[in-house]
């Protein structure tokens, strides 16, 4: 049961990572040009993702009835909207300015507002509630934190690879869809 429930969280984690273009939105402008180092933003996200999720989750948990869950959530969702409008607006710059201007720290601190956004990350993880007894239960959620962060860091290496010559289009292209993603955060 227990290799189940590995499997199924894997799977779920890879899933919810890559059929999300706002998660994709969110990293693509910081792995383009990153060479070598493209899995980096994609790692940085990746955790600040799952501490977000272990955030959430722990406070439905814990707080059910205490903590307005339904009004962090809608909060969250509104950041990250405005988050990804600023991320594109500084990839669109970024792609113009002589000086590449790094953002270090931006990709973990919005993997993990993106954590506790929305539902569809809660969605992946209450399957795993349903596997019979504890150890199986941790399996599911430790291994959909590790597909949710082999996804991205797979997503973000192929864009940290992506050759020179297409840089200044693919972060152009990259930034400005997540412009169109974080507004369609904000009015949705």
């Amino acid at each position: 049961m227990i290799w189940a429930a590995i499997m199924a969280g894997l799977t779920a984690g890879l899933v919810h990572v890559l059929l999300a273009p706002d998660h994709l939105a969110a990293v693509a402008p910081f792995a383009i040009g990153k060479r070598a180092r493209g899995w980096h933003p994609g790692l940085q996200w990746g955790l600040g993702h799952c501490a977000g999720v272990l955030l959430m989750g722990s406070l439905a948990f814990m707080f059910k009835d205490l903590v307005p869950m339904d009004l962090i959530s809608s909060s969250a969702e509104k950041l990250v909207g405005v988050l990804l409008i600023g991320i594109g607006a500084w990839g669109i710059c970024k792609s113009f300015a002589y000086r590449k201007a790094e953002l270090a720290k931006a990709p973990l601190a919005l993997g993990a507002v993106h954590g506790l956004a929305g539902s569809s990350h809660l969605l992946g993880v209450i399957p795993g509630l349903l596997f019979p007894g504890p150890g199986a239960v941790c399996a599911y959620l430790v291994a959909f934190g590790a597909g949710t962060i082999i996804a991205i860091v797979l997503f973000s290496l192929g864009l940290g690879a992506l050759p020179n010559r297409i840089h200044r289009t693919a972060i152009i292209g990259s930034s400005a869809f997540a412009v169109v993603i974080g507004g369609y955060w904000l009015i949705a």
